[in-house]
């Protein structure tokens, strides 16, 4: 929608997803795109490429599944193995290093300057 908004002027942009199978019911689901949106998205943008530059590639592994025995956000990465055991304690550290300050804003927006530069809870 963003790139559509940029391309075409003030036109109307909508963002779907599309569920292409029959498990998804071919279903589409989605919304106008808004100018609180585009400011999103290239803040999103912005501090993801800003993190690559400065060489922060911040894990973000999701709650610890005790049925499961792994993170949240882990379980069906095909690279789930190659990462340290310790990938939560890793992502804190850096949080409360104060070095990822933008990237906890953009991931949890609704915390305060304060709060994103303790950590997450």
């Amino acid at each position: 929608a963003y790139a559509a908004k940029q391309a075409f002027g003030s036109a109307d942009a909508y963002a779907y997803y599309w569920y292409a199978s029959s498990k998804g019911g071919f279903k589409t689901a989605g919304y106008r795109w808004s100018d609180d949106q585009d400011g999103r998205f290239v803040t999103a943008v912005t501090t993801i490429l800003d993190g690559i530059e400065a060489g922060q590639f911040p894990p973000n592994p999701g709650e610890y599944n005790q049925f499961f025995g792994d993170h949240d956000n882990c379980r069906y990465c095909p690279f789930n193995r190659l990462c340290p055991g310790d990938r939560a304690e890793e992502l804190e550290a850096a949080i409360s290093s104060g070095r990822l300050v933008d990237y906890v804003a953009m991931k949890e927006p609704d915390l305060d300057a304060d709060e994103n530069a303790g950590g997450l809870s």
